[in-house]
């Protein structure tokens, strides 16, 4: 009876979640998204005829899995298709729900809760299907990467457990080593997707000492350990070393941010409130120290407090499942959360991670069901999901709606910048240049740290309308504050080039622009390279005056150590000499 429950609860699950999410498959691309038209010019131009490296993605690892799922869906379309490319996404989003309730049958299976293992299976991925912090990682198109990456890693995880059970009755070592083989498979595709697939062997080494009691001594703890150094190995083989120099804040302060950020995730994902669509997150406060804001010293105790309590807890056999739930969302933050230089934070971070929280939560919910009766945990436990449901449907709609998520974001406190710069250019693709404005005047006024790019969108505008700028722009612009991105300064600039190549833009004084642009980098410049980002553009400026200009810059700069500017000036001396 509990068996045939709680595969029905899944199957209405999953067409609930598929009739919630179909209409946010129709939104349009966002950020990172819009990478995937370089996969279009590709099979514009070769179609099928392509290497694997024709479609790496910009990292070395390449991510070729994740790549060539993208690059099939263009196929089948013929071109991009964004709702193809979406609904592709939800279709491994359901994937993903099925192999959850597999994967949390095997765990609470192997445990003391095994009578119970279809209940807490059918919660744990029923909460998940319908957790409204998923819903940026299905909509958010390019995050197939993450969705894939999980996918294999649940894959991997099943098999393993699958073939350990094999092993362990002996008269079927064969399937054993067809599973085990099967699971390393998945792992190398979960990897190609995206590089946290190497976390699969970090709950493998939780699987072993959480739920079958391996004592840390046990070859398959040195096995595990081997394996992460190898992935380690590879991973510092092929990817770069942490470089901080083109991020508004230090190692230091990601690592201290990060544990406010962590605690914000759990809360979000027990208890969502929000409706925005989830990826303007870049407004986020940067603790500078413990005590600068207080609440990293409050989210730092917590998180050590819940550490220590599941190190006190996992001694016992009755309470390894609980604790499992609780170490496997840490343990998905191991690389996103810690190290790597990216951006703070992003909800489809917790994609993976999140199983072990429903799966805690599916725990909790069975434990007072069992204690004091079933009725009120039911009913608990129905409007939870209904609360998700309406969640849900509320931020599907915002997807549909780019002007009103941009809003959402954009207005809040404290704003986010990158929503207010794409609603400025929102406005500008409808023809509303006073509404462009007004919302350009309020980024400059209220983001200081990405005044730099919003001043260059101002003389984008400018460019546009045929309006010069105030003079007061020009002084802005040189003693604007350092900027939060490098690469967006450097898009920044890039625009307004273009808009003076493509309009033969007069509104533009090249002059004043690159003397704005130069005070700058001089103010920023320690060492030499470290405002390539800015040179480079200036050179470009002056090389639609004169090339010599631009030469004699590239020059001036290479003898102060700037290699890059040696190139430049070299291949701009190159084309000079072939159009004489």
């Amino acid at each position: 009876m509990q068996k045939i429950a709680s595969i029905t609860t899944l199957i209405v699950t999953i067409l609930v979640t598929a009739i919630i999410y179909i209409p946010g498959t129709s939104s349009p691309l966002q950020l990172d998204s819009l990478k995937l038209y370089q996969l279009e010019r590709i099979y514009n131009k070769s179609g099928l005829d392509i290497s694997l490296q024709d479609i790496k993605f910009g990292n070395n690892l390449g991510r070729y899995v994740s790549q060539a799922s993208f690059y099939l869906n263009i196929h089948a379309s013929s071109k991009l298709d964004s709702a193809n490319i979406k609904r592709t996404n939800l279709a491994i989003h359901l994937a993903c729900g099925v192999l959850i309730f597999l994967f949390s049958l095997n765990i609470s299976g192997a445990t003391n809760y095994s009578p119970h293992k279809y209940t807490i299976a059918a919660i744990t991925s029923s909460l998940w299907l319908l957790a409204p912090m998923n819903i940026s990682s299905v909509l958010y198109a390019v995050q197939r990467m993450t969705q894939l990456a999980t996918l294999f890693s649940l894959a991997s995880l099943i098999l393993y457990l699958q073939s350990r059970k094999y092993f362990q009755s002996k008269a079927a070592s064969h399937k054993g080593i067809m599973c085990a083989l099967l699971s390393i498979a998945a792992f190398l595709l979960a990897i190609q997707s995206k590089e946290i697939g190497v976390l699969t062997i970090t709950y493998l080494i939780l699987i072993e000492l959480l739920i079958f009691r391996v004592r840390p001594s046990s070859k398959f703890i040195f096995l595990g350990l081997a394996a992460c150094i190898i992935a380690a190995g590879a991973l510092l083989q092929f990817a770069q070393l942490p470089d901080y120099s083109e991020k508004p804040f230090t190692l230091a302060e990601r690592l201290l941010t990060q544990t406010v950020i962590v605690s914000e995730y759990v809360q979000n994902l027990i208890l969502p409130t929000s409706i925005e669509i989830g990826i303007y997150q870049d407004n986020h406060t940067i603790s500078k120290s413990l005590t600068d804001p207080i609440s990293t010293l409050l989210c730092t105790i917590a998180i050590a407090l819940i550490t220590t309590a599941c190190l006190f807890f996992s001694r016992f056999k009755s309470t390894s499942l609980p604790v499992f739930g609780v170490l496997f969302f840490f343990a998905g933050h191991l690389l996103e959360s810690t190290i790597l230089p990216i951006e703070l934070y992003f909800e489809h971070r917790n994609y993976a991670p999140s199983i072990g929280v429903y799966l805690t939560l599916s725990l909790l919910t069975l434990g007072c069901g069992l204690k004091y009766g079933i009725k009120i945990p039911a009913l608990i436990l129905s409007v939870y999901i209904a609360a998700f449901i309406t969640i849900d449907i509320l931020r599907v709609s915002n997807w549909n709606s780019p002007q009103r998520a941009l809003e959402l974001s954009a207005y809040r406190e404290p704003p986010s910048g990158r929503a207010l710069s794409n609603l400025v250019q929102l406005h500008l693709n409808k023809g509303d240049v006073s509404r462009a404005r007004k919302t350009l005047n309020y980024l400059i006024e209220s983001v200081p740290e990405r005044r730099f790019s919003a001043l260059l969108q101002s003389m984008y505008i400018s460019c546009l309308t045929g309006i010069p700028p105030q003079e007061q722009i020009y002084n802005q612009l040189t003693n604007a504050v350092s900027v939060y991105s490098k690469i967006e300064a450097s898009h920044a600039i890039n625009n307004v080039i273009h808009a003076i190549e493509k309009t033969n833009c007069t509104s533009i004084d090249l002059n004043k622009l690159s003397d704005s642009l130069l005070k700058h980098s001089e103010r920023t410049r320690l060492p030499a390279s470290s405002s390539w980002y800015i040179d480079y553009y200036i050179a470009k400026i002056y090389s639609l005056q004169s090339t010599r200009k631009a030469i004699d810059y590239l020059y001036q700069l290479g003898l102060s150590g700037n290699d890059k500017a040696l190139l430049y000036a070299e291949e701009l001396a190159s084309d000079q000499q072939q159009n004489q």
